[in-house]
């Protein structure tokens, strides 16, 4: 029923994760490992190739489950009409400026998280049919039919690495008219979080480059409250992750005249 795929960066996974799934996911399903090598993006359409069930769920090898029959409930999911994928974090704006799509504060800027890295239940997060319709979903878990990645693969051209798989994927599925989900009803433990480092610069940048006639991006009609403060708050982040790997002069000098000239701030950012 369901092909579960890890892109690990040895080739194999732990036995705590082998029994986890198996005594967790409620249903049929195969596990295939790939090695990473240094592209995510050309593993995960490898273990798409090597897949032999209809529905495919691609999960880091840092993670364990906390609930019985997951895969029960990401077929549900996958039925509903014009499913694309299915997360377990996500978020409904994506920025023009680069970032991840959690930098935001959720309580403030409209953006959704459910379930990434959890020790413990939260219960603001717990609705007991928890379902919505998300624009980018995290990578931590990816639900989705295997008909519909054969189509629309991971974009191993333009990238390389280990970043923005997650957000790729999902704003390609949201503009071949499909809905990305996110669900309440998958618990998961990951142990680690995300790492903003050089290689995630440079697949930012390729990100937003392949994107920027589509930045920014909000699922809702209505404009997102507080716009100007969350571009700054953005811009900071950026300005300052390049400064800190020293990435290049005349890259942050762009960046920054390139927002803030729209945007006249020079004493809001600094």
């Amino acid at each position: 029923m369901i092909s579960v795929i890890i892109c690990s960066r040895s080739g194999t996974i732990t036995e705590d994760l082998k029994q986890n799934i198996a005594s967790t996911i409620g249903c049929a399903y195969e596990l295939i490992v790939v090695k990473g090598g240094n592209s995510i993006f050309k593993a995960y359409n490898e273990g798409v190739s090597q897949s032999s069930y209809p529905l495919l769920c691609f999960i880091h090898e840092d993670v364990l489950f906390l609930n019985q029959g997951w895969g029960n409930e990401l077929a549900s999911v996958l039925k509903k009409n014009k499913a694309g994928l299915v997360g377990l974090a996500g978020s409904t704006y994506k920025s023009e400026i680069p970032s991840p799509w959690w930098l935001i504060n959720p309580a403030d800027y409209d953006v959704n998280f459910v379930k990434q890295v959890m020790h413990k239940v939260n219960p603001g997060l717990t609705d007991p049919a928890f379902e919505k319709e998300v624009l980018v979903i995290d990578g931590v878990f990816i639900g989705c039919q295997k008909e519909l990645l054969l189509k629309i693969p991971f974009d191993e051209n333009h990238y390389d690495g280990f970043h923005f798989y997650d957000l790729d994927i999902s704003l390609h599925f949201f503009y071949s008219g499909y809905k990305n989900f996110v669900t309440s009803q998958i618990h998961l433990f990951h142990t680690s979080s995300g790492n903003l480092n050089l290689s995630w610069i440079k697949n930012a940048i390729v990100f937003h480059q392949k994107w920027k006639a589509k930045l920014p991006i909000h699922l809702h009609i209505n404009p997102i409250p507080h716009q100007r403060q969350i571009q700054m708050k953005l811009l900071k982040e950026w300005v300052i992750l390049l400064s800190k790997y020293r990435y290049s002069f005349k890259l942050l000098i762009w960046n920054y005249a390139r927002y803030t000239l729209k945007r006249p701030a020079f004493r809001e950012l600094f």
